[in-house]
């Protein structure tokens, strides 16, 4: 009738206390499923992070001898010539004699070296001043102590060798440009490379 109040219903009846029980059940197990996909989530995706790290790193996307490094390909000659000859063989292979900017690089190269090395450095333009082969200027450097002395008045030294067997981060040493050592070329991967880490 108008004006009738309806009853109102008790919270202790044994419906409505079933009613709240299901409902809290189904909240809790949609909470644990949440929290358990979530998990599952990151976990597929640090393990994508580790395999797409790990194709990334890999020497497949490097030519046959090559390896791959910080995304980079290097090939480690073993042949022995000028540090002139050495770049001609770089350059013919679509790649140039390494250059050395961070820690790591030099500590890869001399963990994989077992003879003493040219690197792309010289200060043939202008003696005391150092560049790459790319014309960039030297901002970190590795000598040995008393190094580079331009030979100690015992002829010109513009060009730069990592000695194998010593400090790793006091590696570096001037000698004639004409010497014949081994050598390093760098280039980057395969273009492949690329489609996978985009």
């Amino acid at each position: 009738h108008e004006g009738q109040e309806l009853p109102q219903p008790h919270y202790r009846t044994p419906v409505y206390r079933e009613c709240a029980n299901e409902m809290l059940i189904s909240f809790s197990l949609a909470a644990a499923v949440g929290y358990r996909l979530h998990h599952v989530h990151k976990a597929v995706v640090n393990l994508g992070g580790v395999m797409a790290k790990e194709a990334i790193e890999h020497d497949s996307f490097c030519p046959a001898g090559w390896k791959m490094f910080s995304f980079t390909c290097y090939l480690f000659s073993n042949k022995i010539d000028s540090l002139e000859n050495g770049r001609k063989d770089c350059r013919d292979r679509g790649a140039d004699l390494v250059i050395i900017d961070t820690v790591e690089k030099q500590e890869f190269i001399f963990k994989t070296i077992k003879q003493d090395i040219w690197i792309g450095l010289n200060d043939r333009e202008k003696e005391g001043t150092w560049k790459w082969i790319d014309g960039t200027p030297l901002t970190v450097a590795y000598w040995r102590t008393g190094e580079p002395n331009d030979g100690g008045g015992w002829g010109e030294e513009d060009c730069v060798q990592i000695r194998s067997g010593v400090n790793a981060k006091e590696s570096w040493n001037d000698v004639p440009c004409g010497v014949s050592l081994q050598w390093i070329c760098a280039k980057k991967p395969h273009s492949s490379f690329f489609s996978v880490i985009v």
